[in-house]
């Protein structure tokens, strides 16, 4: 092999770590002692100056939380922070609580946490749900899932109010220990108001020191840089503007901009003994159904075979395209109006047809406008009949004129069924 190439995954520099557990930066010196070829490192915060604080920071912050709560205490944060989730265990066990886990994702990375060793609970504090709900509201501690809203999440239930198992009650706090991932935001701050309204306590980042980052700042990735020393830098994991800031800094590190490759979605690096570049001569950027044809030449995109979408409408197996989704969109949008002409004879009088409709007005509030609609049906009718007797068109100028009438004074562009009897 031509080195070493090193990929950071998701990392911070915790100088007081909640478990004591420092980083030797001696062993990772010598891990890197040959030579690292390429570094391909987190770029998450690298806008951000400073170090990430230390998880330590956020230890007192939920002890006082949980130990000052009269109710219960219902705590989302990320499945992967076990961290996170040994200090609230260990928060528990200090003010002689239990703790629940509630969440299929976070139930089993706990479970395989305690199995392997990487968290702690001497104290017996974890227990059931069911055993849970059972004590006294000021001994429950809940964590779950849902931290950034996501709209199955457990926590997300709850603000809806259709968890099985957990209803907001007067008392309860609510606490977020973390913070919305950019686009996550709006669902995050809709789950907090709704929780508000419905009497509970909510404690977030922006009010309390109940989370910090776990992507490391700037400080923290040029530390990595000067310990790996690498050849190539190659920023990774994070928005286009991240991966520019943390080439600028590992410019500042002395990697020049020709050892330095911001990459896209696609590219391919190559590194030979000489120099590494980006070639993309070899690279695909394939669609759903593209063929690509390899042969002992060269490479090639020759033809696609039919890979759209499929959903299940009942028992039948349709394609997403059919006209029966946009036609259910309509219905929901606009609602439909279905009008009967039983006589083409006597069309002055509104008995001689009938108008339902479905989804469109309120029979009780909008009684005028149904009214009105009915009436200009009624002038419509006696004008076509007067002018033409072909069904068709009298079907199709009725169609046109009260999604045109109904459209001016609702804003709504319902589907029209006609059906004349003749």
């Amino acid at each position: 092999p031509l080195g070493m190439i090193v990929h950071t995954g998701d990392f911070k520099i915790d100088h007081s770590p909640t478990d004591g557990k420092l980083i030797d930066f001696q062993a990772l010196g010598s891990l890197f002692s040959s030579g690292v070829l390429a570094l391909c490192s987190d770029s998450t915060y690298a806008e951000l100056k400073g170090f990430t604080p230390s998880e330590s920071q956020v230890t007192r912050t939920l002890y006082d939380e949980i130990r000052e709560s009269k109710g219960r205490v219902i705590i989302s944060t990320f499945a992967s922070q076990i961290y996170r989730i040994q200090q609230i265990i260990d928060a528990c066990k200090m003010t002689d609580k239990k703790v629940s886990i509630v969440g299929r994702k976070m139930s089993t990375n706990i479970k395989m946490a305690l199995k392997l060793g990487y968290l702690q609970d001497s104290k017996n504090c974890i227990t059931d749900i069911n055993s849970l709900l059972k004590l006294p509201d000021k001994k429950c501690v809940l964590i779950t899932t849902g931290s950034q809203g996501e709209p199955t999440s457990v926590m997300t239930q709850i603000a809806n109010q259709i968890h099985p198992r957990i209803i907001v009650k007067n008392g309860d706090k609510f606490i977020f220990s973390s913070s919305p991932i950019p686009g996550n935001e709006l669902q995050v701050v809709k789950n907090i108001d709704k929780l508000f309204k419905q009497g509970a306590d909510v404690i977030y980042n922006k009010i309390a020191k109940v989370h910090v980052r776990g992507h490391g700042s700037q400080e923290d990735l040029k530390l990595m840089i000067g310990i790996a020393k690498p050849k190539y830098f190659i920023p990774v994991h994070g928005e286009h503007r991240h991966l520019i800031a943390h080439s600028k800094l590992a410019q500042q590190m002395g990697i020049s901009s020709e050892n330095n490759f911001v990459m896209q979605n696609g590219d391919i690096l190559e590194i030979d003994s000489v120099k590494a570049s980006i070639s993309n001569e070899n690279s695909f950027v394939m669609q759903n159904g593209d063929i690509l044809e390899i042969d002992s030449v060269k490479a090639s995109i020759v033809d696609k075979v039919p890979a759209e979408n499929l959903y299940f409408d009942g028992k039948t197996i349709r394609n997403v395209k059919s006209h029966l989704i946009s036609d259910r969109k309509d219905l929901s949008r606009n609602g439909i109006i279905y009008i009967h002409i039983s006589s083409l004879t006597n069309t002055r009088s509104q008995k001689s047809f009938t108008l339902n409709s479905h989804g469109l007005f309120e029979h009780v509030t909008d009684t005028e406008i149904l009214e009105n609609t009915k009436n200009y049906v009624q002038t419509l009718l006696a004008n076509s009949t007067s002018k033409d007797i072909n069904l068709e068109n009298i079907k199709s100028r009725i169609i046109t004129e009260v999604k045109s009438f109904v459209s001016k004074n609702t804003g709504k562009k319902p589907i029209v069924i006609v059906e004349i009897q003749h």
